[in-house]
């Protein structure tokens, strides 16, 4: 009976539809984020006296009902609001093919309600569509898991949940579809006295995302759902696609369609409306500029001084090869030169962006390099550009053209030299200071699709290249690959061994290089790959990452590059960013992995480790997989680790991720490789040499924080800390580490430590010097903070491969 069940609830639920509804927020890409939102409403009592229109409604005037027919026919308030709440969700999203779960009175179990809606089907259609749909899925009322195992759908089954106060689902149904659901609607009928209205009041309470929504459109959404109830209470038989849904509110906020919009009245672009006011008002106040004075002074720079000024830059920029849309970088600071700058950038029609010279050189690096500029003006107050920023403007970007020092003189006069005795790159002449540029839109002119329509840029969309698919490029990179790769040498043990590391430079490798480099016995070399224009920089940037985590030693210098000799690498490097596509990853984090496959078995054969900095399993397909296997009663602990990695491929932040992790598990390399996925050594061969390291939990404490080391290892989340509410939003994956437990058996050693405790300290007194945290306030501490040796350098040890 039960198999006879799950085969119609299983031919029901064939090909699942993914409703997509219009957010006010970007979805967050890759794994489920939702930070839970509650709103109540209370159905207005018009609302409720359409309800109970609706209820008496007889599609069958002509014929008689006897009394047991009415009861199974009349819908009840609940079927009725489902029923709207449905033809809402259809014109939202422009869907035929609505998926709800919800709950029944009759079943324990939960209910996944597939519910057909067509523009022109009559609301009351749908109403009794929506009775018909629950009392199919009420007769094969199945447990929700057996449903999400049997049927094998990729990602939910629904986002929208629909359900009735008093129902009890079983188990942990409204939970475990929680951090999928976008919306979901609890409706709640309080008891009545006789003395009240016979209509009923019903209380509505809707959990959404507000990462999603905003609680202004979840109101929106409660009148609309209250309109389109109060105009079909009028006729049962409108097509649901012609219903009106604006509320009054609504209606008051839109445009009068036959009314006059007035586009005759543009007054132009910005830089226009500057000018035309510029020219009627020359000498009224534009900008007011507080002066570093004790008592302080302001000064006043009127319309005419603001307009010459950015007049002049404008054209200088233009002369100097700027493109319109083109960006111009503004190293600047808050003045009144900022407002020239960027009056003067809209003038030649590019585009502005401003970098603070109080940002680190590795975070201006960022910016250049995401924006790309092709012109630079540089604040006279901004003070100098560092000598890093400097280099990577000269060698790595094509500045057109450069204002060295921007100012603006308190008599107007507008300067751009470097110096005061050398020649001013801004001729201050009279055509220039009066010749506007911009759209120059006329006040009588309507605006076209000509001044949209820049020329070039439909031809520069034709010719831009398509994102590079990875499960594509995967297919391609495999080719590239050795057909096999022999054994490690069966000596490989028996001697101390050289070891070629990336990644040195960052957080984690510089504690892998002490690590190693301090097992005297077992590794005799350690080779690092440092990017820099030559080596005694690499090994100047090596040893600063170092020193600046207290982990140098002195001894190690002398370094040089013989990569024949090693006989294990230890990959580590990566580039980490959560804006750069995939293509912009490939070269450092897929192309690299590959020469280092390839060096790993030139010459001699080496035993390579692959290190990844984040989780390869904090996906959206293995939240569901956890979530099976915990309520399953698996023989797994977690996720498997013989699952398929191809899930990844559809995953928007496993990307990288899926291409590692392919290339690595390929047959070509299973005598070769060993890997692991944050710090957690997954794969590895029982009589393999490994390296076990751990983190010590740390009993420094402060009054305000305290640290654990469960903190530092997953360091990874401290971005997220900075942007997301992690107690009511994470839900993370869990990985079977059996084959880990069984390889850590085998080892008998000491295991070696990253952060100890007296380095904790150090942290922690760091972090108070520099003003991140208040220092200890308690009077009898259990530990005193360490003195820093070198208090007048507090500085950030900056981060690699960015």
């Amino acid at each position: 009976m039960a198999d006879e069940r799950l085969t119609r609830v299983l031919s029901r639920l064939q090909n699942l539809p993914s409703i997509s509804l219009p957010t006010d927020y970007p979805r967050p890409a890759g794994s489920n984020k939702v930070i839970e939102a509650a709103h109540l409403a209370q159905l207005p009592e018009q609302t409720s006296l359409s309800l109970l229109k609706l209820v008496l409604y007889n599609e069958n005037e002509d014929e008689d009902e006897d009394e047991e027919d009415l009861t199974v026919k009349r819908p009840s308030a609940f079927h009725l609001l489902l029923a709207a709440f449905t033809v809402l969700l259809h014109r939202y999203t422009g869907d035929t093919d609505i998926v709800i779960g919800s709950s029944s009175a009759a079943a324990r179990d939960p209910l996944v309600l597939r519910i057909s809606v067509d523009p022109a089907d009559p609301y009351w259609a749908i109403v009794r569509r929506v009775q018909q749909v629950e009392r199919e899925a009420e007769g094969d009322a199945l447990p929700f898991d057996v449903i999400t195992r049997e049927l094998a759908h990729e990602g939910p089954l629904f986002r929208v949940r629909f359900f009735d106060e008093t129902d009890e689902p079983e188990g942990n149904f409204i939970h475990s579809t929680s951090l999928t659901s976008d919306i979901t609607i609890f409706v709640t009928r309080p008891p009545a006295t006789t003395r009240a209205s016979l209509a009923p009041h019903i209380s509505l309470r809707i959990l959404y995302n507000s990462l999603l929504f905003t609680p202004t459109r979840i109101s929106s959404i409660i009148d609309q759902l209250s309109v389109l109830l109060r105009k079909v209470a009028s006729n049962p038989l409108a097509p649901v696609g012609s219903v009106p849904l604006l509320t009054p509110a609504q209606k008051a906020k839109l445009p009068d369609p036959t009314g006059d919009l007035n586009w005759c009245g543009w007054k132009g672009a910005i830089t226009d409306v500057f000018s035309r006011n510029a020219r009627f008002h020359p000498d009224r106040p534009c900008v007011v500029q507080s002066l570093p004075t004790d008592p302080q002074e302001t000064k006043t720079y009127s319309y005419r001084m603001i307009l010459h000024a950015s007049n002049i830059l404008a054209h200088q920029l233009i002369a100097g090869g700027v493109q319109r849309e083109e960006v111009v970088m503004v190293y600047a600071h808050r003045s009144v030169d900022l407002v020239v700058a960027v009056m003067a950038v809209l003038k030649a029609g590019a585009t502005f962006s401003v970098i603070d010279p109080a940002y680190p050189a590795s975070r201006q690096i960022i910016y250049l390099r995401v924006a790309q500029p092709r012109g630079l003006v540089v604040l006279k107050g901004a003070g100098s550009i560092s000598p890093s920023v400097r280099e990577f403007l000269n060698t790595e970007l094509k500045i057109r053209v450069e204002v060295p020092a921007l100012g603006i003189l308190p008599s107007g006069e507008l300067s751009g030299s470097p110096s005061p005795d050398g020649v001013d790159m801004l001729p201050a002449v009279d055509a220039l200071r009066n010749g506007d540029l911009g759209l120059a839109a006329t006040p009588t002119s309507a605006p076209s699709s000509r001044l949209l329509n820049v020329p070039g840029t439909q031809e520069l969309k034709k010719g831009a290249p398509a994102p590079l698919e990875y499960g594509q490029d995967y297919e391609a990179l495999f080719q590239k690959l050795q057909l096999s790769h022999p054994s490690i040498p069966t000596e490989f043990n028996d001697h101390p061994i050289t070891v070629f590391l990336t990644g040195a430079t960052g957080f984690l490798g510089a504690f892998v290089l002490k690590d190693l480099l301090s097992r005297e016995e077992r590794v005799k070399k350690v080779i690092c790959l440092v990017r820099d224009l030559s080596i005694e920089k690499g090994l100047a940037r090596l040893k600063e990452g170092s020193t600046d985590r207290a982990v140098w030693d002195d001894a190690w210098d002398g370094w040089t590059r013989i990569a024949n000799e090693a006989d294990a690498v230890l990959y580590n490097g990566a580039l980490v960013h959560w804006v750069y596509p995939y293509e912009k990853l490939r070269a450092a984090n897929v192309i690299s992995t590959i020469a280092v496959i390839n060096l790993a078995s030139a010459r001699k054969h080496k035993s390579l480790v692959f290190v990844s900095s984040t989780s390869v399993i904090d996906t959206e397909h293995y939240v569901y997989l956890t979530e099976n296997v915990a309520h399953n009663q698996s023989d797994y602990h977690g996720v498997p680790e013989s699952d398929d990695p191809e899930a990844l491929a559809a995953e928007v932040c496993g990307d990288i991720l899926f291409a590692l992790d392919m290339l690595l598990e390929t047959p070509k390399l299973l005598s070769l490789t060993r890997t692991t996925s944050s710090g957690i050594w997954s794969r590895a061969a029982s009589n393999s040499d490994w390296f076990p390291i751990s983190i010590t939990p740390s009993t420094w404490s402060l009054s305000t924080i305290l640290l654990s080391a469960h903190f530092w290892q997953r360091s990874h989340l401290f971005q997220r800390l900075l942007l997301d509410d992690l107690p009511t939003s994470t839900n993370t994956t869990d990985l079977d580490d059996s084959n880990t437990a069984a390889l850590l058996k085998q080892y008998t050693g000491e295991t070696k430590t990253t952060v100890d405790d007296p380095l904790m300290g150090l942290y922690l007194a760091w972090l108070v010097a520099a003003g991140f945290l208040p220092a200890p306030s308690l009077p009898s501490p259990q530990k005193a903070l360490p003195q820093l040796v070198n208090t007048g350098s507090i500085k950030a040890a900056g981060r690699s491969g960015v």
